[in-house]
């Protein structure tokens, strides 16, 4: 008989912790006010700088902000290529090599492309390295438009991207 009632017990126990579990919260949704403080940084590994010579043809604003803007001053013809100098310099700012540095454009491929040139010896910006800290490249842009190249404003990014040596 003892043995009954501590198997009825432990019956009702088992039962009482189920009904409790299947009493209590899944998952909770709280909403509370919250502040966050977005900060700009300049400690970016690549910085882009104004070119060790100018060149001409275009002007170069925002330097020195994480990006740059460029305007062409001159004006440009359909199924022509151009070639400007001293566009910008890509900068180190790290204490370890950049390997891999290259670029993406956004420019449309229905008007044309654009080169970016590794002003030294100017082959395209493709798979470069620069040293630590301070090493740079000089970039010279070429733009090829197409015989189809609609004429007016064109709007277009350019990303320069390389991987920090660990």
């Amino acid at each position: 008989m003892r043995f009954s009632k501590l198997m009825g017990l432990a019956i009702v126990l088992v039962a009482l912790a189920v009904a409790i579990n299947a009493l209590a919260f899944k998952s909770a949704e709280v909403t509370n006010a919250a502040t966050f403080t977005v900060s700009a940084t300049d400690s970016a590994a690549l910085a882009i700088k104004a070119a060790t010579t100018p060149g001409t043809g275009f002007t170069a604003s925002n330097l020195g902000t994480g990006f740059l803007t460029l305007a062409i001053t001159d004006n440009m013809q359909p199924n022509s290529k151009y070639k400007f100098s001293g566009v910008f310099k890509i900068s180190n700012t790290t204490a370890s090599n950049i390997t891999g540095v290259g670029y993406t454009t956004t420019f449309p491929a229905a008007v044309g492309t654009i080169t970016l040139l590794d002003a030294s010896d100017s082959t395209p910006l493709s798979n470069e390295t620069l040293a630590t800290p301070g090493g740079a490249i000089d970039v010279d842009m070429e733009i090829t438009l197409l015989s189809t190249a609609t004429t007016g404003a064109k709007t277009f990014n350019i990303v320069i991207t390389g991987n920090q040596a660990p």
